[in-house]
């Protein structure tokens, strides 16, 4: 005969069993877990610093898959940033000058990983910055063998965060934009130095202000050198790009910016750009720990040389409107007013600015028959021999 403390306790059994089953499978229905395999600390150890050499942007999408990761769990590879810079790099706007932003210290970027032992270790913590003070969030994981791989991006509870700063646009400061959802693989590249793959999301909106401020520092730079992308995203010719433009319906901007997975952000699960590339690391205790001087000067993002401008004047190119300037000569509208550079007007008798010829065409009026034009707007009468590139 069964008592009733047994009978009890075996109907508590059962109920616990049902509310297991039930629990079960309501989980397989929202295909959510239970058990993660995140990385969470307590972390002990040694403070390991390391400073970012060289950046591998992917620079088209075949490269860009093989440095991805499937960021969502959806079984595919995500990561779009070598479709983005592949388009850039194909008009001429992406910047070859990441080495001389790093020797000048314009870009300085750098990796701290806390860990007990660099050969194995079961509770490691690497934080990015995009440079000193940045803040950051650190990501978890384990050091296997040398190799460090943190929790992933589909899975972890506790996803890594930076502020990236990118060499992109060429002309331009470092593009600084907010990564989340951040995974990070390390691997040594037996030469003292190690290779890093960083991985996870740009949401969308930031990365629209990112590329406006790219977008207008390049075209303000050389204008005349970019009129082609400025038609593209100024689009109603008045000198000014807005987040609007870059967002309309038809915008390339638009089109290369779209999210194309979701991913939790503070709980929320959120539409985001997938990115993924990879850095140079080496050791560092202390400062920048690389050479100090760049190959060319004219575009390492700092005033050095001759210039007058960051990267303008003296011998570099002239500097756009409100740029330093310490003669007409380093301005693009010929003068300085009191150490600051005029703005171009369409009654200087210089063509500089957007003009396809001397004060018209751009944003200036339409040209005479025999002007030189890029684009029917440049002329009066609205048409532009290609062959010629003159109105008639």
């Amino acid at each position: 005969m069964i008592s009733a403390h047994a009978l009890g306790a075996r109907r508590l059994h059962h109920l616990a069993d049902m509310l297991r089953a039930s629990l079960l499978a309501v989980i397989a229905l929202t295909g959510c877990t239970t058990t993660n395999d995140d990385v969470v600390g307590p972390y002990t150890g040694t403070t390991h610093r390391f400073v970012v050499d060289r950046f591998d942007l992917p620079p088209n999408h075949m490269r860009g898959l093989e440095i991805g990761n499937d960021l969502d769990g959806d079984g595919s590879v995500d990561n779009v940033l070598g479709g983005i810079l592949s388009s850039l790099i194909g008009q001429g706007n992406a910047t070859p000058h990441a080495d001389d932003m790093i020797a000048a210290g314009s870009l300085a970027s750098l990796i701290e990983l806390h860990a007990d032992d660099l050969g194995n270790d079961e509770a490691v913590s690497v934080t990015y910055y995009g440079t000193a003070g940045d803040p950051a969030t650190p990501v978890g994981g384990r050091i296997v063998d040398g190799v460090f791989r943190s929790n992933r991006t589909a899975t972890t509870l506790v996803p890594g965060t930076a502020i990236l700063r990118l060499p992109i646009f060429t002309d331009a400061d470092p593009t600084e934009i907010e990564i989340v959802g951040m995974e990070l693989d390390i691997t040594p590249d037996a030469v003292g130095g190690y290779t890093a793959i960083v991985r996870g999301g740009l949401r969308r909106s930031d990365a629209y202000l990112a590329t406006r401020r790219g977008l207008v520092q390049l075209l303000e730079a050389r204008p005349q050198d970019h009129r082609t992308l400025w038609m593209l995203v100024d689009r109603d010719l008045d000198g000014t790009v807005t987040v609007e433009e870059l967002d309309r319906p038809d915008s390339l901007v638009r089109s290369l910016l779209t999210p194309d997975i979701a991913i939790p952000v503070d709980g929320v699960d959120t539409e985001v750009i997938s990115v993924g590339f990879a850095v140079h690391l080496v050791p560092c205790a202390a400062g920048k720990c690389l050479p100090a001087t760049p190959i060319d000067r004219c575009f390492d993002r700092v005033v050095d040389g001759d210039e007058s401008g960051i990267d303008c004047g003296g011998s570099c190119g002239d500097c756009p409107a409100a740029g330093m300037c310490r003669t007409g000569a380093d301005c693009q509208s010929g003068a300085c007013d009191g150490g600051l550079c005029r703005a171009p007007t369409c009654s200087d008798g210089i063509q500089n600015g957007f003009e396809s010829d001397v004060d018209c065409g751009g944003i200036c009026s339409g040209c005479a028959s025999f002007g030189t034009c890029g684009f029917s707007s440049d002329c009066a009468s609205g048409s532009c021999s290609v062959e010629t590139t003159t109105c008639y």
